[in-house]
This record gives C-alpha cells, sequence and structure tokens, in this order.
C-alpha cells in the first residue's frame, strides 16, 4: 500500500464520499440511461451487505479492504446463491468496480485492481420455459410446499408469469408503480439496462395484490417483500415437488419466459413478444420460445402416416369439452374459429 494516502477518519466520511460518487453518477449519465445510478447503489449495496454484513451508511476503512480472492469468491456466492447469470454478474461486479476507481482516486489507501478478474463468459445453458399450465402447476404447488409466506410467493409467481418481468424488477416494485387505469392496472418497473418498462394485470388480480399490505412490513414500500434466497429456496422446493428431471433448467427466471411463448403461440408475432418483453432485438425474444422439438411429429414421419379416425365414435361431446378447456392457447383459438365458421355457414 502507498504511505501518503490520506485515510477517513470516521465512517460518515466514507458513506459521503460513496454519495459524491452516485452523485456523479446521476449527473453525468445521459436522459436515456438516467437510472444508472440506482442500479449502482443497488449492486454496491448488495455487496458490503454480503461481504460484511452492512449498510455502507456505516462503513468503516476496515470494512473496504479487500483481496482479488475475495472478490472471486463473491462471484461464485453471486452464482450459488442467487442463480445470477453471468452477465448479470459481471454487471454488479462492475458497479463495485466503478466505485473503488473513484475511492482510489480520491486518495483511499485502497487497490481498486483487485477488481481486474477476467469477465465470465455468457451462459450458453438458456433457462427452460414453463408452459402455462405448468407455470399454473408451480404456483399452485406453493401452498403444499412452503411454511413461510405462502401469499407472497403464489403472488409473486403469478406477478412474474403474467408480467414476465425480471425479479430483480418486481422486487423493486413499489405500490406507486401500479395504478388503476382505463379498467387495467397499469405496472411500472424499472428494467435491464435501466430501461422503464409497463405492462398491465387485471383490476382483479391487482386487487388480490392489495392482500399483501395486510402482511408487509410497514416501513417498506416496496409490494414484494421477501429476499431472493428465500425465492432460490422455494424453486429448489418446488422442482423437487413437482418431480421436475434434474436436466431442465428450471429456474425462477423460466416464469418471464411463459407469457412470451404464450402471446407466440397465439399470433405468431415475434415483434409483439419482443415489445412484451422489452426487448429492442427481436432475435433475443426468440431465445425465449419453446424450442423442443418432438421428432415424433416432424414431416418425413407425419406424412406417411395414416390415423385411425374411428376412435373418435368413442368420445362424449363432454369429453371434447374437458379435452379443449384444457388444451393450449392454440387449440382453443383453433376450436374457436372451427366455432365461429360453422356458425357463418349455418346462417347462409
Amino acid at each position: 500500500m502507498l504511505n501518503n494516502k490520506v485515510v477517513p477518519f470516521n465512517e460518515n466520511s466514507i458513506y459521503s464520499d460513496i454519495q459524491a460518487f452516485f452523485n456523479e453518477l446521476e449527473m453525468n449519465t445521459i436522459k436515456e440511461k438516467k437510472n444508472t445510478k440506482i442500479t449502482y447503489e443497488r449492486n454496491i449495496r448488495q455487496f458490503f451487505k454480503e461481504m460484511c454484513g452492512k449498510d455502507i451508511e456505516h462503513l468503516t476503512i476496515d470494512d473496504i479492504q479487500f483481496k482479488r480472492n475475495d472478490i472471486i469468491n463473491y462471484r461464485k456466492l453471486l452464482f450459488d446463491k442467487y442463480g445470477y447469470r453471468n452477465a448479470t454478474i459481471n454487471q454488479k461486479i462492475a458497479s463495485v468496480k466503478s466505485l473503488y476507481n473513484n475511492l482510489e482516486a480520491n486518495e483511499y489507501e485502497i487497490n481498486a485492481s483487485i477488481f481486474n478478474i477476467k469477465r465470465l463468459k455468457e451462459n450458453t445453458q438458456e433457462y427452460e420455459v414453463l408452459s402455462e399450465n405448468e407455470a399454473y402447476r408451480f404456483a399452485n404447488a406453493i401452498w403444499d410446499t412452503e411454511r413461510e409466506k405462502k401469499l407472497i410467493k403464489y403472488l409473486l409467481v403469478m406477478f412474474a408469469i403474467r408480467t414476465s418481468f425480471r425479479l430483480e424488477e418486481i422486487l423493486n416494485i413499489k405500490w406507486g408503480d401500479l395504478k388503476v387505469n382505463n379498467g387495467v392496472c397499469e405496472v411500472y418497473g424499472l428494467g435491464k439496462g435501466d430501461k422503464n418498462n409497463v405492462t398491465s394485470i387485471t383490476v382483479d388480480f391487482y386487487e388480490k395484490i392489495l392482500e399483501l399490505k395486510e402482511v408487509n412490513n410497514v416501513e417498506s414500500d416496496c409490494v414484494f417483500q421477501i429476499s431472493i434466497k428465500a425465492i432460490s429456496g422455494m424453486m429448489k422446493r418446488l422442482r423437487n415437488h413437482l418431480n421436475i428431471d434434474p436436466s431442465r433448467k428450471i429456474v425462477f427466471h423460466s416464469f418471464r419466459k411463459t407469457a412470451a411463448d404464450w402471446l407466440y403461440e397465439k399470433n405468431n408475432d415475434i415483434k409483439e413478444v419482443s415489445m412484451h418483453l422489452h426487448h429492442s432485438n427481436p432475435n433475443v425474444s426468440l431465445r425465449y420460445l419453446n424450442k423442443k422439438k418432438d421428432l415424433t411429429q416432424t414431416p418425413g414421419v407425419l406424412m406417411e402416416q395414416e390415423i385411425d379416425m374411428s376412435f373418435l365414435d368413442d368420445i362424449s361431446v363432454d369429453d371434447f369439452k374437458v379435452y379443449f378447456r384444457n388444451s393450449d392457447m392454440r387449440g382453443k383459438l383453433s376450436i374457436k374459429k372451427f366455432y365461429e365458421e360453422l356458425n357463418q355457414n349455418v346462417s347462409k
């Protein structure tokens, strides 16, 4: 360490300098990225909370002393404990690195080069899609698997299915971000890259979410008051309870893909899917669709098959109704279209 650096004499001076760093971010970022300060502050607070169990308001000079291996271990913790993607981990490390560069430039006796570690490569294995029916199975199973915060967990999953918001975005939703207007509840969130995202849910579902006000900590304005660690444990229990094949990579992020896959199945419009997911590049949205290929349904097989349809004579009308009520969106739209065309022909 260098000998001529000025060491802050109390914890308040450290917090003051961190605040100055945040203020500089807020002033120097362009309008489109005005929320960069929010993202950096969230990442920096998480770092010190995990590494020394303190809020940034109470840091001392000893609390900000780390070695390179500490940063590597923290990166591993982000993956093991929270299941973050590599890109998210890289961003979180970069946020803290920027702070350390700033503190070092302001003559703190620290070594910012400990953050000069190789960036993680983007994950090659995509999280799998959960179909609408599968996603609801996960949500309903919460009442069987969870002992604590059942209502919060259930509504959290249902909210994720409906909005396709990322987990961190959902956990930052405040009551003021939910606004009833024109017969729906508008939902405003701060997404990846500090984008302001907006979608909507039904007023009925919003009224169910309002029940959380009775169980929430009144000191916080957050709607879903639960930790990422608790959600990670919940997902593990749900996978075990539902006997999900370990080879399937089903995580909380899989709920984000449910509505995207449902929407594409409904109208086959990738641009609309991109708008729902708030992706600027439709090619990114394609990764959110179910790509599992059923090799029993390829043209090379189906073109030579003759299906014996005589079994239809043994199926009752009630059986058909049950089948179509439980079918996917494409099946429901298909029978609805058949019904409408049938009525048109009768009216002629």
